[in-house]
């Protein structure tokens, strides 16, 4: 369970200016202390540790779960 640097291949870019990396689908690795862009599990490639993937500040996961509601609404209604 330690940082290999593989992770860095996987390593997101730039900050995002709608509300948040989670909303972009971006994951943070509190082991590596990176943001990674990886949608294959919920694990770290590198070191095996769980990614988080929702925020844990309280006005993000207000945006958070407004963006994933109107994501879901906007599923419906094109199906």
């Amino acid at each position: 369970m330690v940082c290999k640097g593989i992770c860095i291949r996987f390593k997101a870019t730039g900050r995002s200016i709608n509300g948040g990396r989670y909303i972009e689908g971006q994951k943070r690795c509190q082991r590596c202390d990176i943001y990674i862009t990886w949608n294959v599990s919920v694990f770290c490639p590198c070191c095996g540790t769980r990614l988080r993937y929702k925020p844990r500040n309280g006005k993000l996961k207000l945006k958070f779960n407004e963006a994933k509601n109107e994501r879901e609404q906007a599923e419906v209604l094109t199906i």
